[in-house]
């Protein structure tokens, strides 16, 4: 009898570390996935009404501000944005003000007719175009679509 006695200790003690680590397991699963799911959540487009479409006249761009709903992470915030919405025969171009250089954004120099950046003096035409200074690429051209009257953007 006491030669098994070791052995039956042994394997209680196996039975309750199993059953020790499948709790943590069905534990942590759970809290895992929380902390995991704004990594592995697919971010959807989303189209956002910024204005009537007949507002947007041709000649000056125009600076609108916008809102949208912003999940950034656990959260969803309501967050203001701008753009500016120019027209071209036929078309509306709507671009972000955002320069392509270092991130600064850009106003419209009614004067010059440019999109001017304060950061280190770059300029883009109305189109959104390099004009002059360091930046690489165009200013970022939103799409667009009119829907019920309405112009929308589609961020991504």
């Amino acid at each position: 009898m006491a030669e098994s006695e070791p052995s039956r200790r042994g394997f209680l003690a196996r039975v309750v570390i199993a059953l020790n680590a499948l709790i943590a397991i069905i534990v942590a699963t759970p809290a895992v996935g929380y902390l995991l799911s704004p990594l592995l959540r697919q971010r959807s487009s989303q189209w956002v009404v910024i204005g009537k479409a007949t507002k947007f006249v041709a000649g000056v761009p125009q600076r609108v501000v916008y809102e949208y709903d912003d999940e950034g992470g656990y959260s969803v915030e309501r967050t203001r944005s701008v753009a500016f919405v120019g027209r071209t025969p036929g078309d509306l171009i709507v671009l972000s003000p955002v320069c392509t250089h270092m991130g600064c954004n850009v106003a419209f120099d009614d004067t010059a007719g440019l999109f001017e950046c304060p950061c280190h003096g770059g300029k883009y035409d109305t189109s959104g175009r390099v004009v002059e200074g360091p930046p690489p690429e165009p200013l970022r051209r939103f799409q667009s679509r009119i829907r019920d009257g309405n112009l929308e953007i589609q961020l991504t």
